[in-house]
């Protein structure tokens, strides 16, 4: 799950109108019924029920495409260093006092929409689906 989630977010990049399309639109459809029954054989093969591997794909595919569409006019549709230099500008217009957490980490917050942050939540996502007890 773990990798076709990174897969799926690098998809979800190279083609930005799709997020959208995904969080607008109900797509049902054959395509879409092989992919999942592509991805149900391993997880059943790995000891997961088909429903409980329905759940699993779908927490990760909404992970994803969430993601993306929050990741994609931050850090693609201008310069990542646009997004941080953002980041800076406003922590910086705060006297240190109001934000002592995030005036030590300003070259952090940038993070929050990139692979870094990404790969955090799916890690947490998959970690907490590999122990979830089937139904």
């Amino acid at each position: 799950m773990h990798a076709w989630g990174r897969a799926l977010r690098l998809n979800l990049i190279e083609h930005p109108s799709l997020p959208m399309i995904f969080l607008s639109r109900a797509v049902i459809g054959s395509g879409i019924l092989h992919g999942l029954e592509a991805l149900l054989g391993p997880l059943a093969r790995a000891g997961m029920p088909p429903a409980q591997g329905v759940h699993a794909v779908y927490a990760v595919l909404t992970y994803a495409t969430g993601f993306a569409a929050w990741e994609i006019p931050r850090t693609h549709r201008q310069p990542p260093a646009t997004y941080a230099a953002s980041w800076r500008r406003e922590v910086a217009k705060l006297p240190p006092a109001e934000v002592p957490f995030l005036a030590g980490i300003p070259d952090e917050l940038p993070e929050v929409a990139g692979e870094k942050q990404f790969e955090l939540g799916l890690a947490a996502l998959t970690a907490g689906l590999a122990i979830t007890p089937g139904k």
